[in-house]
């Protein structure tokens, strides 16, 4: 089984946003060289609006630090950290390419956390779609794919 799409759909030229990131983890590079995996699960997509081939993002970002504390990562375009998630300048995202079902994505925003008061600059991230979601959005797609579990994430140690 697989997915089946007009040639148009993996063109360098046209490579355009995905319609919604629901299901997508996301590997997120600093400019500093650092990375960050966060899983679809993870994740709350407060804003993403896509038009062409950019999208206009805000995301939180939760992670368990010890049994009773949760860190809260925000990804956006404001130099720091706000509670109110739901307001701020949103990053900007650029698509570059697409691999099956990996966006490769350059980032106008900011990793800012409420446990630092530290801001790194993002400078690209992969959106992964698990492989049995259709990413394309447009009539040219036909999804053929299973529900299977061949999507693997990091291990993290």
């Amino acid at each position: 089984m697989a997915l089946v799409c007009a040639p148009s759909a993996f063109s360098q030229e046209e490579v355009k946003a995905p319609q919604s990131l629901d299901g997508a983890s996301i590997r997120i590079k600093m400019a500093d060289e650092k990375e960050i995996f966060c899983k679809a699960d993870d994740l709350c997509i407060i804003l993403y609006k896509p038009q062409g081939n950019t999208a206009q993002l805000i995301l939180t970002h939760a992670t368990k630090t010890w049994p009773q504390r949760i860190r809260y990562e925000k990804l956006s375009g404001d130099g720091s950290y706000d509670a109110k998630e739901n307001k701020g300048t949103p990053a900007l995202l650029t698509f570059t390419s697409v691999k099956g079902s990996v966006y490769h994505v350059s980032v106008e925003g900011y990793w800012t956390s409420d446990h630092s008061p530290e801001v790194e600059t993002v400078q690209s991230m992969e959106i992964i779609f698990p492989a049995n979601v259709s990413i394309h959005g447009d009539e040219e797609c036909i999804e053929l794919l299973p529900e299977t579990e061949e999507f693997e994430e990091p291990q993290r140690t």
